[in-house]
């Protein structure tokens, strides 16, 4: 795994996946027991055909440069360290613009449209992505850019939203205030509870098994 270290490194006690910690934007309870109790959702069959889909679709144009970078960078699992905290994924896919990279984040869903919470995860996960990969993208000679949020139906395969995200220079920050948030250094808030009914992750969550 390709791991980078922050000037101010310290002791390394979290390692969270990239993933996994977005889903705080959801719900930090979810993001929680995912992380640190290794609770995985209880709807694998849904989970299953987004995964296939997934594997599916993509709305990046092919290119060289595309290819040379994938080969480079995207079967491999790349890390980086922000003070204790080390975060690690994979970014989706990418496509190459006069030099700029812009790396996406694919998600499925089987509504008319994918909640707002759910995109802002989506949101994050990529911003978390550009941090990470953003040494590799300018050590091979590249510009990273604004990425892409591709949101697609899992009925029909169509694409329902796209989201730019561009590269966010407070990053740093708002990585270690949601570390801060799951620690329960800082203030949590918790989504409306309408966002509960269908989790996956309800008979493990305290505001139902209370």
């Amino acid at each position: 795994m390709q791991t980078l270290q922050s000037p101010l490194f310290l002791e390394v006690k979290y390692r969270f996946s990239v993933s996994k910690f977005a889903q705080i934007e959801i719900c930090p309870i979810r993001s929680r027991l995912s992380l640190f109790k290794h609770i995985k959702s209880d709807s694998p069959n849904a989970a299953s055909t987004g995964t296939k889909l997934h594997n599916q679709m993509s709305f990046v144009p092919l290119s060289w440069d595309r290819d040379y970078l994938n080969s480079r960078m995207k079967d491999k699992l790349f890390g980086r360290v922000i003070e204790d905290l080390e975060l690690r994924g994979r970014y989706d896919d990418l496509y190459v613009t006069q030099g700029i990279v812009h790396l996406c984040e694919l998600r499925t869903t089987n509504m008319k449209y994918l909640p707002s919470k759910f995109l802002d995860a989506k949101v994050f996960q990529l911003e978390c992505y550009q941090w990470i990969y953003e040494p590799a993208v300018k050590q091979m000679g590249y510009t990273l850019g604004s990425g892409l949020v591709g949101v697609y139906s899992q009925q029909t395969g169509e694409l329902i939203n796209k989201v730019e995200v561009p590269v966010n220079p407070d990053i740093g920050k708002d990585i270690l205030y949601r570390r801060d948030i799951l620690l329960g250094l800082n203030k949590e808030q918790l989504p409306d509870i309408c966002y509960c009914k269908k989790c996956g992750f309800k008979p493990n969550c305290w505001r139902w098994t209370k």
